[in-house]
């Protein structure tokens, strides 16, 4: 979905850039090693893209004959 908007996910790409102090010349390696637990807490507005992206597209076949339930756990 954040291919569709540009800005927000040049938004959430400087986010989580800063949550993990990963800098320009660092590598791929470098920012996996730097994503920890409280790093991830930290970052907001990438869980508010992936939480509306699955409220947009449900991973769940929905069947007006299937009653169904949704439960979020944060």
């Amino acid at each position: 979905m954040l291919y569709k908007h540009p800005h927000m996910q040049e938004k959430v790409s400087t986010k989580v850039r800063e949550e993990a102090n990963f800098k320009d010349d660092s590598s791929i390696v470098e920012l996996a090693n730097s994503l920890n637990e409280d790093a991830l807490n930290k970052m907001q507005y990438l869980l508010a893209a992936l939480t509306e992206t699955q409220r947009l597209y449900l991973a769940i076949p929905l069947d007006k004959n299937t009653p169904w339930i949704i439960v979020y756990y944060f």
